[in-house]
Parts: C-alpha cells; structure tokens; sequence
C-alpha cells in the first residue's frame, strides 16, 4: 500500500513530488527539493590583519559544541581561500589556527543548508 501511494503522488505531481514527504501517519511535510541543498559548508579567505596578505596553510576546524568533537578541518590554499566538507547544519564552534598567529575562536557559529562564507583576519602573535 505505501508503494501505490508513493506511486500515485509520482504520476500526479511528476516532478513536484521530490518536494513531499508523506509520514506513516499519513501526514505531508516540505522536504527538500532536487536543487537545495540538505548539507551545509563553509567557504572564504584568511589573510594577515596588518598586511592582509593570505595565510596558506592555515587550520579551520568544524568542532561540536555539545562534546567538542571534531567533525571536520581544512586547511587553506596558497591564496589563504578555503572550502570545508560537507557537515549537518547547525550550530559549531569553529576554530581557525596557524603557527605565529593568534587563534580564532567563533562560539555557537551557525551553519545553515548551502555554504556559509567565513573572512577571517588573523592577527600575529
């Protein structure tokens, strides 16, 4: 019986029916649709605070807050960008670090679905 009422929602609403979701109690949600995305990044640029030049090689950590465990890190490009992997979104600390430089801290940073952009100037030691 679920097959046929999926079934029937697919031939009824064609490519619309990627955007419903039907619960077992019967109930219909929005999920999310064949273009947006359910996973969440973060992207930008570190560089210098006196000099702005870029800072390669920097650490970007993606931290839990709940039991600071660390979900994922990158570490920057020649031309200080970065892009991080894919995480669930939601609220992290985020943490960015380098050798000669003061560290970056960002409590409760909130990741939301698609990628969330993060400049950051770092200052020397």
């Amino acid at each position: 019986m679920r097959f046929l009422r999926i079934s029937l929602v697919t031939l009824l609403l064609g490519p619309l029916s990627a955007c419903l979701v039907t619960t077992e109690s019967g109930h219909r949600t929005a999920g999310p649709g064949p273009s947006e995305p359910s996973g969440a990044s973060l992207a930008g640029q570190v560089v210098d605070a006196r000099t702005h030049a870029p800072i390669h090689q920097a650490a970007i950590d993606i931290v839990t807050i709940e039991r600071h465990n660390n979900v994922t890190s990158v570490s920057t490009a020649p031309d200080g960008t970065y892009h991080s992997a894919t995480v669930p979104p939601g609220r992290y600390i985020i943490n960015v670090r380098r050798k000669g430089y003061d560290v970056h801290s960002y409590k409760e940073f909130e990741l939301r679905p698609g990628t969330t952009e993060l400049n950051v100037e770092m200052q020397p030691e």
